[in-house]
């Protein structure tokens, strides 16, 4: 069967994120995708696999993904244009492309960015709640500047992520290559790499910074979370919306 890979980017807005969940009234990224192939070509095929999980109201820039097909007639940079025909308008195929072989979207990835949008205007205009988090305060960029750096490096990561005594997760030890933060006209964004993310990991990150920023956290709080697995006030990590979350691009050694 032939690989085909993809790079797409979705407004998750109206998407219980991208994997499949087992209601059918519950639309996902990859249930869309999964349509738009089956309604393209009549060969047998094998569901696309993503990079990741991305939380339901969360979107992508350019978001990985690939699958198997016994269809020969269609090049492999056609399908963008012909999958775009079936998607919804909030999902678009950026671009599709002859993968190797071996190629898995999610378990050939090296990395993953993502960044995260606060809005710190005081009125913030509504038209964006979804695609950001609204602080509607001022927030120190230095202390947060500080704090992002306490994160860097490989580090077990269970207090900092959300349903892990249900996951299937062998390890919540994950490698953080950057995690910085910018500070821009009546926003801050939060940018983020690393070689894999927990549940809800990023969103109780940028927590935990904001929370540091306005004094409510320490850093040995935070580094005794971090280095001895010390539980921090549930008040002060409690993950920020999915709206401000953004899949910026995966990483890999081909494609």
């Amino acid at each position: 069967m032939r690989n085909i890979g993809l790079v797409l980017s979705y407004d998750g807005s109206e998407f219980f994120g991208w994997q499949f969940q087992k209601k059918d009234s519950q639309p996902t990224v990859q249930g869309e995708l999964n349509k738009a192939i089956a309604k393209l070509q009549q060969e047998p095929f094998k569901p696309p696999s993503g990079i990741g999980r991305t939380d339901r109201g969360a979107h992508a820039m350019a978001y990985n993904a690939n699958f198997l097909t016994s269809n020969r007639s269609i090049p492999a940079e056609k399908f963008a244009l012909a999958l775009n025909t079936f998607l919804p308008r909030s999902i678009r195929i950026l671009r599709s492309y002859e993968a190797p072989a071996g190629f898995d979207a999610r378990f050939s990835a090296l990395a993953r960015e993502y960044v995260y949008v606060v809005l710190t205007s005081p009125k913030p205009h509504p038209v964006f709640r979804a695609y950001a988090h609204f602080l509607e305060h001022p927030s120190d960029i230095v202390r947060l500047q500080t704090v992002t750096k306490v994160f860097r490096g490989e580090h077990d990561f269970r207090r900092f992520a959300s349903g892990l005594s249900r996951s299937k997760v062998k390890t919540s030890v994950r490698e953080i290559f950057y995690f910085r933060a910018a500070e821009l006209p009546g926003r801050i964004v939060f940018t983020i790499k690393g070689n894999g993310f927990l549940q809800g990991m990023i969103r109780t990150l940028v927590s935990v910074c904001l929370n540091y920023a306005d004094g409510k956290l320490t850093l040995d709080q935070i580094r005794g979370a971090l280095d001895h697995g010390e539980r921090l006030p549930s008040k002060y990590c409690a993950p920020v919306p999915a709206s401000g979350l953004y899949f910026k691009r995966g990483y890999y050694c081909v494609a």
